[in-house]
């Protein structure tokens, strides 16, 4: 790919979710007014080839490749879940695992933590309930070493507003969007931060359909926009 291609598509794509070919060359036209139409269909069939965009139409395209990422809660987060729904019916909270990282990380771990991240003003009641029924259930603020050494737990964050959490039978369980800036950024995972993060861009973009908008928002409802931003611009440099 020619050296102009330096300009990151990335910029484009924070606010444009979806965005035709004509969108694209208009947007790189208004950068270098000498770039021909040749050179941006060029630059779209690599962008697509390589993974980096999927086509969802004719001449229309997403970042990333096309393939919903999918998690399976063993029985016993699943039972949990619905425990929870049942008791706390107008809380707002998402349950994963460990296990679900597994899927695109190259740092895999045998242990099957199941985070619960509930709203802040519900968060001390349901430590207590779920206490009063499980074993190893801790709030992740007192959690000071590794997560790694904390095996079959109990882990309950605090859920930000506005998250971007889906349903899947019944109870909420968090978007990849969600996962990805969890596991870049919350101080819980550093296990995973300290392995390369564009191991990790590179297996989930090169295998489902990432909003990059909404991981950006999330970021941003954290605090962390530009930490997460940054490493979208190196990845994408990387893979032009």
């Amino acid at each position: 790919m020619d050296t102009d291609s330096k300009v990151n598509i990335m910029d484009f794509f924070i606010n444009n979710s979806v965005v035709s070919t004509d969108d694209i060359y208009l947007y790189f036209k208004s950068i270098d007014p000498n770039i021909n139409r040749t050179t941006i269909n060029w630059r779209v069939y690599n962008w697509t080839k390589k993974g980096i965009l999927k086509r969802v139409g004719r001449g229309v395209y997403e970042l990333g490749k096309t393939k919903e990422f999918n998690i399976v809660l063993s029985t016993k987060a699943s039972k949990l879940g619905l425990y929870l729904k049942k008791h706390f019916p107008y809380i707002d909270f998402c349950i994963w695992e460990n296990s679900v990282i597994n899927q695109f990380a190259h740092y895999l771990t045998n242990n099957n933590n199941i985070f619960i991240d509930v709203e802040a003003s519900a968060k001390e009641s349901v430590i207590l309930y779920l206490k009063e029924r499980y074993n190893s259930v801790y709030d992740v603020k007192d959690i000071r070493n590794n997560i790694e050494d904390y095996t079959n737990s109990i882990i309950v964050r605090r859920l930000v507003s506005a998250s971007p959490i889906v349903k899947n039978n019944k109870i909420y369980i968090p978007s990849i969007e969600k996962i990805l800036v969890d596991i870049l950024i919350d101080k819980e995972f550093f296990y995973y931060q300290n392995n390369d993060f564009y191991s990790i861009f590179e297996i989930v973009f090169n295998n489902y359909t990432i909003n990059v908008n909404s991981m950006l928002r999330y970021a941003s409802r954290k605090g962390k926009k530009e930490e997460i931003k940054n490493k979208l611009h190196l990845y994408i440099d990387k893979k032009q």
